[in-house]
């Protein structure tokens, strides 16, 4: 959804810390910005203080986990 998003807005530069090795859209399960059936291609750096974000990504989602519902 963010990918498709960051299309149709034509956002010339993406940056970002973690991959997400499950479900992602840029360079790992997808690579929704480099598609060939694309009209729109973002410069994208990818690993931008990558350990920092990934283990912000995981102590929120294990803090999501944890808390009651």
């Amino acid at each position: 959804m963010c990918a498709g998003a960051l299309l149709l807005a034509r956002v010339d530069r993406v940056v970002y810390g973690a991959d997400d090795p499950r479900k992602g859209a840029f360079r790992s399960v997808y690579d929704v910005l480099a598609s060939p059936a694309g009209n729109h291609h973002p410069e994208i750096t990818p690993g931008c203080e990558a350990e920092t974000a990934g283990r912000l990504l995981q102590r929120f989602f294990q803090q999501l986990r944890t808390q009651p519902a």
